[in-house]
């Protein structure tokens, strides 16, 4: 048997973080103008590659200062009590029998997803709804009995599924409201 330093895991799992994150960036924000604690990605028309406020979504704006502090969570997670512990095994046994990793759960606003090689829960944002989905999101966690703690700390990610723009202009950030 291998036996590999927990230091590697983790630094191999804050690169996959990290590439996942810089792709992401890389898919959406060509072009765009960044500002220092936050990025804007505009949409472009299929047809001539210009902006055309009728066919068009509207841009999305992400809080770079609450993703830095989400991947310095993910870097240095503060330990689960055992009741989180519990909790995020019973949450894990609703995966598909035989698997380790895939969907968790999913409604109409929102899809949870487990990610076995990097330990992270992600919940995919379905709706425009963002802040009222999030709280349905952290809702049924704490009915799973995970603590509004160890949604904070583990910590649950939140993203935009496709097409998914916040109302009125507000600025998305992968944080769960309360943390």
């Amino acid at each position: 048997m291998i036996n590999i330093d927990k230091k590697y895991i983790l630094l191999g799992a804050l690169f996959l973080t990290l590439v996942f994150v810089l792709v992401l960036i890389a898919t959406g924000s060509v072009g765009a103008p960044v500002a220092e604690d936050q990025s804007t990605i505009p949409t472009q028309s299929p047809i001539d590659g210009n902006l055309d406020q009728a066919n068009t979504i509207p841009p999305v704006t992400y809080n770079t200062d609450a993703s830095k502090k989400q991947i310095e969570k993910k870097e240095n997670r503060i330990p689960l009590t055992q009741s989180d512990l519990d909790a995020k095994q019973e949450i894990l046994s609703l995966l598909p029998e035989g698997q380790s990793y895939g969907i968790i759960y999913s409604s109409e606003n929102f899809n949870i997803e487990y990610v076995e090689s990097l330990d992270l829960i992600k919940v995919e944002i379905l709706s425009n709804s963002i802040e009222d989905i999030k709280t349905e999101a952290v809702n049924w966690f704490r009915d799973q009995g995970l603590s509004q703690e160890g949604v904070c700390n583990y910590p649950v990610d939140f993203y935009l599924g496709s097409g998914v723009v916040p109302d009125g202009g507000e600025i998305f950030s992968p944080i769960a409201p309360g943390c």
